[in-house]
């Protein structure tokens, strides 16, 4: 009985330290979800239109002739619902996943933000982690840079801080805002040990 205990504890606290390392992860890839690549976005100019005049027709007819864009921006529209379109978190997944396999790199990275978990969405950190490194290997901004301050942090992956630096500069050369700004926050920790850098957010 004692062993079950344990057993139980050690699960709860694998759990909680999971669910730790996420919400620590959260903040800075909800700071970049909104950022997309100016080539991203001329090829995802028809759907993106059609998903914002909620042309959900032309989207359906463009994601079954197999347009990878109209997925993305179908399984959106099915991911949050509205009064001409039920929500439904299957077919919003399915949409996803097919636009993410295709190798459209917005498509990885918001897929990786799907399974972070949520409404109907069951959390898993390894599909994370992976379709954000699919993502950062096609040079796509916010993947590079959330993977690169997972890798530095250790969180959900195993530390690894060159790796994590290589990406977060590589993602400051291409114009990562975000990242260049996490690189001088933390070149000012090391030169200031406990007295970091407060974030933009919080300066004057």
């Amino acid at each position: 009985m004692t062993a079950n205990v344990l057993q139980r504890n050690d699960g709860n606290a694998i759990a909680m330290s999971r669910r730790q390392n996420i919400l620590a992860v959260l903040p800075i890839i909800i700071l970049i979800s909104s950022a997309c690549s100016a080539g991203q976005n001329m090829k995802c100019g028809i759907a993106m239109q059609a998903e914002a005049d909620k042309d959900y027709e032309l989207l359906r007819d463009r994601a079954y002739r197999g347009d990878h864009c109209a997925e993305l921006s179908l399984a959106r529209a099915y991911f949050l619902g509205d009064d001409k379109l039920e929500r439904d978190a299957d077919k919003a997944l399915g949409l996803a996943q097919r636009s993410a396999s295709s190798g459209l790199a917005i498509a990885q990275y918001e897929l990786a933000l799907v399974y972070m978990g949520g409404r109907d969405i069951n959390a898993d950190y390894e599909k994370v982690v992976y379709w954000l490194t699919e993502a950062a290997n096609q040079g796509y901004i916010p993947a590079q840079t959330s993977l690169g301050r997972m890798l530095v942090d250790g969180r959900l992956v195993e530390r690894d801080i060159q790796k994590g630096l290589r990406l977060l500069l590589e993602a400051d050369k291409n114009g990562g805002a975000v990242a260049g700004q996490l690189l001088v926050e933390m070149a000012d920790a090391i030169a200031r040990p406990g007295k970091g850098r407060k974030p933009a957010s919080e300066r004057n």
